[in-house]
């Protein structure tokens, strides 16, 4: 996926919002991407809220929830090369363009969690 590629979908295409997104998971264009979670760390409090069970060893991190989208790093027309660079320093086999009509911002720099969000282009 090139550049061109991901400035002609989003002048084209009718989503409200974009994102690339870096993912193990091997999608389709046009599959619709699971809902991301909330890693934490640290616990974010001293309650019991972060229970072993929660805990992916893995990872290093607590589960702290699932989201009500896709996490992924926002872009424009005129903000494609600052995303392609931010997407970067994210894990995954694959890189993603994903679109949908609500978003909301995320924790990471740049981020957004895309509702609903669909494969638009695969890298």
């Amino acid at each position: 996926m090139t550049k061109e590629d991901i400035r002609r979908i989003v002048e084209e295409d009718e989503h409200s919002v974009y994102g690339l997104r870096m993912d193990y998971t091997d999608y389709q264009v046009g599959d619709t991407v699971a809902n991301s979670h909330q890693w934490y760390q640290d616990p974010q409090s001293d309650d019991d809220t972060f229970e072993s069970d929660n805990y992916n060893g893995i990872l290093g991190c607590w589960d702290y929830g699932e989201l009500d989208g896709t996490c992924a790093i926002a872009v424009t027309q005129d903000t494609i090369e600052e995303a392609l660079e931010s997407v970067e320093h994210y894990e995954g086999d694959h890189l993603y363009l994903i679109g949908g009509d609500y978003a909301e911002c995320g924790n990471d720099c740049g981020e957004v969690i895309i509702e609903d969000a669909r494969v638009l282009a695969k890298d």
